[in-house]
């Protein structure tokens, strides 16, 4: 039932443990606006082992994805909410925003931090229907609604990520194999495997 909030139009009294949650997140949902108006995006990767930074590549974490989603599904929801309380202009704002955060979170280097951008785009696309279901718009506000999705860049290419990215992985696994790290290769071979 909670997620009936993420996904179409709700009310507070409805639903209202995600309300609460809501509420909780003002100030984060806010920051993510504000950093959805950017323009570029970068993320250091790091080696979760502090101790040992030289691990390799295949061993850095992208917390950042993780909790860019969570601000998405709290935009979504919000969305959805203002949807249901006949704000149908913010419910447009707050989709627009997922989309430009997908599109910086693209960005990344990785393949995976592409396939999160894709993951936030379809909550945004999702919520872009609901919206034209709910909002019932003249023609020329769709023409105008239609242009602004348009004008948004496009999401980075799968290929590219493959390109640039898991290539420097799989370079990063033979030199971690030249050095004798074994664990670094055998952790490279099994993520490709699961790919």
């Amino acid at each position: 039932r909670v997620m009936l909030a993420f996904q179409s139009p709700w009310k507070a009294e409805d639903q209202p443990l995600v309300k609460e949650w809501l509420d909780a997140m003002e100030k984060p949902l806010e920051l993510a606006v504000a950093a959805s108006r950017r323009t570029e995006y970068f993320e250091p990767l790091l080696s979760p082992d502090k101790k040992d930074r030289a691990k390799g590549v295949e061993l850095v974490d992208c917390p950042s994805s993780r909790q860019t989603r969570v601000l998405c599904m709290a935009l979504q929801a919000r969305a959805m909410l203002k949807l249901g309380e006949n704000r149908a202009d913010e419910c447009w704002d707050d989709l627009q925003v997922i989309h430009r955060l997908a599109r910086l979170a693209a960005r990344g280097g990785s393949a995976a931090e592409l396939l999160n951008a894709i993951t936030m785009e379809r909550m945004a696309l999702r919520g872009d229907l609901e919206y034209l279901q709910a909002a019932k718009l003249a023609g020329e506000l769709i023409r105008k609604k239609r242009l602004e999705l348009q004008q948004l860049p496009t999401l980075a290419k799968f290929a590219d990520k493959c390109d640039f990215f898991e290539r420097i992985l799989w370079l990063d696994i033979l030199q971690q194999a030249r050095f004798g790290n074994w664990q670094a290769v055998k952790n490279g071979s099994r993520n490709s495997d699961q790919e």
